[in-house]
């Protein structure tokens, strides 16, 4: 039978990272790698690693398509919380309803 503590601990808060940077972080590295894999491509195919050169092709790749879809997502977050920020300031707004506290959301990445 599994453990459950008797009271357990919340949940933190969400952690707020610049995904866009990150994203180009990894696409950079992805691409160093590639070029470092196909300098050394005909020894690594020689020792059974020659699909080393696709699957770094495939990360940076991956990488370029994931940059523009990180700015979108970073671009929909600011205006969903925007939007939340907009209606808890209305007092007719759910958040102003029955006395219900307003919810705050942390600010969205940059």
């Amino acid at each position: 039978m599994p453990y459950v503590p008797a009271s357990p601990r919340p949940a933190p808060p969400p952690l707020q990272v610049r995904a866009q940077v990150v994203v180009a972080i990894g696409t950079a590295a992805w691409f160093v790698a590639f070029v470092l894999v196909a300098i050394w491509h005909r020894s690594l195919a020689d020792h059974g690693h020659g699909e080393w050169l696709w699957i770094t092709l495939a990360g940076w790749v991956f990488g370029l398509v994931g940059l523009p879809l990180s700015a979108v997502q970073t671009r929909s977050a600011r205006r969903r919380a925007e939007a939340r920020r907009a209606e808890a300031g209305r007092p007719d707004g759910p958040a102003g309803a029955a006395g219900a506290p307003a919810r705050t959301e942390p600010p969205a990445p940059h």
